[in-house]
């Protein structure tokens, strides 16, 4: 005899299934920059190229060597995939009014949800952006219940460099920690 499920217990069936999935695993939101590689017209590049900065650059080190997955938060794109080819454009949050950014969040949040339907929703989110990008990656993470941390947060370039440098290989490995424990 079949058992019938209700819509909702339908979908509360499958969060926890993506749940399950990518229960212990870190994604790692690494902001864009403005600095890039110039490019022939029309030529494309993975994302994780495209990106010339010496911040960008001690972010993607943390993002692949502590995060489970990484994206790359785009102004022009919103959350790429890090070998999604891409062509030089010249956007930034910036300036944008909040609207905008909204709108840009809220297009992230498609992004995420792809990411999710493969990866599984991760243990935590770690982003590792300057305000302008952290702010709304964080508002729509936040709002659905997830571990979200900004450990860069207030901090200016200079500083989140130090960070990157000094103190990020044993905060991301007590994280790591955090989470293996929650998880036995």
């Amino acid at each position: 005899m079949a058992v019938a499920t209700t819509a909702k217990s339908g979908h509360t069936e499958n969060r926890n299934r993506l749940i399950e999935k990518g229960a212990n695993h870190i994604l790692v939101i690494v902001g864009c920059a403005a600095k890039k590689k110039r490019l022939r017209e029309g030529m494309k590049v993975p994302a994780e190229l495209l990106y010339d900065s010496t911040l960008f650059s001690k972010c993607r080190t943390v993002a692949e060597n502590h995060g489970d997955h990484w994206m790359i938060a785009s102004a022009q794109h919103g959350l790429l995939q890090p070998q999604e080819l891409i062509a030089e454009y010249d956007r930034t949050l910036k300036g944008l009014g909040r609207d905008l950014i909204r709108q840009w969040g809220a297009w992230c949040q498609a992004d995420f949800a792809s990411h999710i339907s493969r990866h599984g929703i991760p243990g935590c989110i770690v982003i590792l952006a300057g305000a302008a990008y952290a702010k709304p990656l964080k508002e729509f993470t936040a709002m659905r219940g997830l571990d979200v941390r900004t450990p860069m947060e207030g901090l200016g370039i200079g500083k989140r460099q130090r960070w990157l440098k000094w103190k990020s290989y044993g905060w991301m490995n007590n994280l790591k920690a955090e989470l293996n424990a929650k998880g036995n």
